[in-house]
C-alpha cells in the first residue's frame, strides 16, 4: 500500500510539472521564424524605438546553440535575432521612428544559463554597464518606446544604463517588454525610480514566443493609442 502511494504521488508530481512547467519548457526552446524588414524611416521623427536584445550583446560562440535561449528566433534568412528587436522592428514598421539598439562594451555569454548568472550579480551589485554607442541627437525625441526583455523581474542593467545617461525631461517612455510569464514584473516602477521621464503606463507586454508573430497585435495597440 505505501508503495501504491509513493508511486501515486509521483505521478500527480510529474503530471503537474508537465502542465505547470510546459509553457517554461516552449519558452526556452522555441524556434521561429521572423520578419525584420524595416520601413522607411522618417528623418524628422520625434519618435524613437530602442531596445535591448542579448543577441546584440553576445559572445560570438558558434559551438552554442543560441536558439535555445528565451530571447532568441531566427529571420527568414536563418540568422539570429533577439526578440526584442523583433518587436522593436514591428513598432518601427507603424511608426516608421529611428530604431537604436543599446549596445554595451561588456558582452554577454551565448549560454543561456550563465547569461542568467551574470545578470543576477549585476542586479544585485548594481552594475551600471557601460554603453558602447550614444545619442548625439536625443534632443529631436519627444516619445520613446522602450522595447527590453524581463530578466529577473525587471529591465536589464544595460536598459538601466541608457536611462541614466540622458535627460529624459518632457519626454515620454513607453515601455514594451518581453516576457515569459509575468506581465511588466516591476519594471514601470523600477523605470520610474530611474529617470526623470514621464513614463506612459499604457505600453505593452508581449509574450517572448508570440515576438516573431506580433505585428497585428503591435498594429492593434498602437492605433488604439491614436
Amino acid at each position: 500500500m505505501k508503495k501504491k502511494v509513493i508511486l501515486g504521488l509521483l505521478v500527480i508530481i510529474l503530471v503537474c510539472a508537465g502542465y505547470f512547467g510546459y509553457p517554461y519548457i516552449e519558452r526556452h526552446y522555441i524556434t521561429a521564424t521572423t520578419d525584420i524588414e524595416l520601413e522607411e524611416v522618417n528623418e524628422d521623427s520625434d519618435i524613437l524605438i530602442a531596445y535591448f536584445t542579448r543577441l546584440e550583446n553576445m559572445e560570438e560562440d558558434k559551438d552554442v546553440d543560441a536558439v535555445s535561449g528565451a530571447s532568441l528566433m531566427k529571420d527568414s534568412q536563418g540568422n539570429l535575432i533577439g526578440n526584442t528587436q523583433a518587436i522593436a522592428t514591428n513598432i518601427q514598421k507603424v511608426t516608421h521612428g529611428h530604431l537604436y539598439s543599446i549596445t554595451t562594451d561588456k558582452k554577454y555569454s551565448s549560454s543561456y544559463d550563465t547569461n542568467t548568472q551574470q545578470a543576477r550579480e549585476e542586479m544585485e551589485k548594481d552594475e551600471l554597464p557601460t554603453l558602447s554607442t550614444q545619442i548625439n541627437n536625443m534632443d529631436q525625441y519627444k516619445t520613446i518606446y522602450l522595447v527590453y526583455p524581463l530578466w529577473r523581474g525587471t529591465f536589464p542593467q544595460p536598459v538601466k544604463s541608457f536611462l541614466k545617461s540622458y535627460d529624459f525631461s518632457e519626454k515620454t517612455i513607453i515601455p514594451v517588454a518581453s516576457q515569459g510569464s509575468s506581465g511588466f514584473g516591476s519594471s514601470i516602477e523600477d523605470m520610474k525610480k530611474n529617470t526623470n521621464a514621464t513614463i506612459d503606463e499604457n505600453g505593452i507586454s508581449i509574450y517572448c514566443a508570440d515576438a516573431s508573430d506580433c505585428y497585428d497585435e503591435i498594429k492593434t495597440w498602437l492605433d488604439g493609442r491614436q
